[in-house]
């Protein structure tokens, strides 16, 4: 398996975290997976905003995905402006 580093902004941290910590108290069925990601943010290199390459996607970043045989667009995530305080579960996440 290969070493991987996770790079995170200090902000999107502390967003993550908060999540974290609501979704942990109510979501009991999703919690290996929120656990998972806290281990994941645990071991996370935190760096400021200006030092996250152009190719690491953020919060709040919009990521298109495009075939490069075909040119079909995959899948594209619009920009989300705010974080819900009430956790939700998330339909056909893997």
């Amino acid at each position: 398996m290969t070493q991987r580093t996770i790079l995170i902004t200090h902000s999107d941290m502390n967003r993550l975290h908060r999540l974290l910590e609501s979704a942990l108290n109510f979501l009991r069925r999703d919690r290996p997976h929120l656990e998972t990601l806290e281990h994941e943010l645990d071991h996370a290199r935190v760096v400021p905003t200006e030092e996250i390459p152009q190719n690491v996607v953020m919060l709040n970043s919009r990521v298109r995905l495009r075939d490069l045989d075909t040119g079909v667009r995959k899948l594209e995530i619009e920009e989300v402006q705010e974080i819900s305080r009430a956790p939700m579960p998330l339909e056909g996440a893997a």
